[in-house]
């Protein structure tokens, strides 16, 4: 196997969905593209368990994978393994072996989805050895601008994607809000999806820990057109 591709799913404000958003790309890799995919998080609240329907526990997360060089995953589904972060403080003196860490698992995984918290150390190490970055927004004023510096920081090459998530139906302020990130994108070759509407149906099989894979509802239908337009970029 090639060495796998990373990517962090990042956000700059909580309740975007990036949790819920991370595992839907993940279980579309490995439904459409029938990939083998690792799902890694540095958000200590670890909502894909529930959104992914798993009741466990893994002990040894990512902090132990770094520092021994071994460990546990937990299987999701046929394919598909998550890994979580247990401790948001990393040992001193792992820079080296956070690398390696990586580096062991590109060569067992074909795509890593890490769902990404700005606010500790580590995710700053998972974006630079990123081989892209997908940004959940909000339409609002706040998140605009982060997705500002967000470009700037990483580079408009590095970001492939954004996703407005948890939109409201009809709202002109979120229209306003998403012509003028269209405007911004033009001259680059990142992705915007169209706006991912809120959904009693999501809040359902969020409840059932369901993925929209899991749903033949032609109401999900128009979430995995948006999510797949995604997959086809960062494949």
């Amino acid at each position: 196997m090639s060495n796998g591709k990373l990517g962090v799913l990042q956000a700059r404000k909580g309740g975007v969905g990036k949790s819920w958003l991370c595992l839907q790309l993940a279980v579309g890799m490995v439904e459409l593209y029938n990939k083998k995919v690792l799902i890694l998080t540095s958000d200590n609240q670890n909502n894909i368990l529930t959104y992914a329907g798993v009741n466990t526990e893994l002990k040894q997360g990512i902090e132990h994978w770094i520092e021994y060089g071994k460990g546990d995953y937990i299987e999701l589904r046929n394919n598909l393994y998550y890994i979580p972060l247990n401790s948001p403080i990393l040992p001193k003196g792992s820079e080296h072996k956070f690398k390696t860490f990586i580096e062991s698992l590109r060569k067992k995984f074909d795509y890593i989805f890490v769902d990404g918290t700005p606010l500790i150390d580590i995710n700053t190490e998972f974006s630079n050895v990123a081989d892209f970055i997908i940004i959940p927004t909000f339409l609002d004023g706040v998140t605009s601008m982060s997705i500002n510096d967000m470009m700037k920081k990483f580079g408009t090459s590095k970001v492939k994607a954004i996703i407005p998530n948890r939109s409201a139906a009809r709202s002109s302020i979120e229209a306003k809000y998403y012509d003028s990130l269209k405007n911004v994108l033009k001259k680059t070759n990142i992705l915007l999806t169209c706006p991912l509407k809120q959904s009693a149906i999501i809040g359902k099989l969020i409840d059932q820990g369901k993925t929209i894979y899991d749903s033949k509802s032609k109401k999900v239908d128009f979430i995995k057109r948006e999510i797949e337009k995604v997959l086809e970029v960062i494949l």
